[in-house]
């Protein structure tokens, strides 16, 4: 899979006045299998904006975005959404996990569209075995309030990982955890991008978590400096 951002910009209506806010300003970017990137930067500078817009979950006000040379804005929401569940896993600073669902069934929430009774069955297989290889195989009937944050934020990454994406956004993964689950967080991230070849890109302020990463990007004044 290679996503692909030719000359993106972006920017926002300004609130008390009729100009607009720039965020991202001519950002270009390319990402293949395997790569693994850390963007860097203050708070509210346009990490964010930049990884949901790589993610489909935003859109660009200028430019172009390719997802293995396919140019997505001739896709409609359905096919957007189709790209998000199958090749696409989301990792977010809080885990978002449901109270009501225990860790097994939160894991499983990306598969419910699958219809096939096989592919439900091999499934619920694989989310067993992504739990058994973070330790918490014994914990799959238990519920969120019931785990520490990063046994949450574990499972989080499973999620992510359930339905085999080609990529991975993550948006400060461990900025919510302590010292000692942060750091499990960004071995089992890297670990992911080595073993599987999953493309990783990460959103941190945390030097440590950027510097698993093969690139850094430093984000000023709208742009990405390697």
């Amino acid at each position: 899979m290679i996503i692909e951002l030719e000359n993106i910009y972006k920017s926002y209506q300004n609130n008390t006045s009729s100009s607009q806010n720039k965020v991202l300003d001519n950002i270009s970017l390319k990402i293949n299998s395997g790569d693994s990137i850390a963007i860097v930067g203050p708070s509210g500078c346009g990490k964010s904006t930049l990884l949901n817009i790589l993610g489909t979950l935003d859109k660009a006000t200028s430019g172009v975005i390719k997802i293995d040379n396919d140019d997505i804005s001739k896709f409609n929401d359905k096919k957007l959404a189709e790209i998000r569940n199958q090749k696409i896993g989301f990792v977010f600073q809080l885990h978002h996990l449901l109270p009501q669902l225990n860790l097994l069934e939160n894991v499983l929430l990306p598969t419910l569209i699958l219809k096939d009774s096989k592919h439900k069955e091999a499934a619920k297989i694989r989310a067993f075995e992504l739990l058994k290889s973070i330790g918490l195989e014994y914990k799959i009937k238990q519920y969120p309030g019931q785990l520490s944050g990063g046994e949450c934020q574990r499972t989080a990454v499973v999620r992510a990982l359930i339905n085999q994406p080609e990529i991975i956004l993550a948006d400060e993964p461990t900025g919510s955890l302590d010292q000692e689950s942060a750091e499990q967080i960004g071995e089992l991230l890297s670990n992911i991008n080595k073993e599987q070849n999953v493309a990783l890109v990460l959103v941190t302020h945390s030097l440590e978590l950027a510097n698993k990463m093969k690139v850094i990007y430093k984000f000023n004044n709208g742009k990405l400096i390697k």
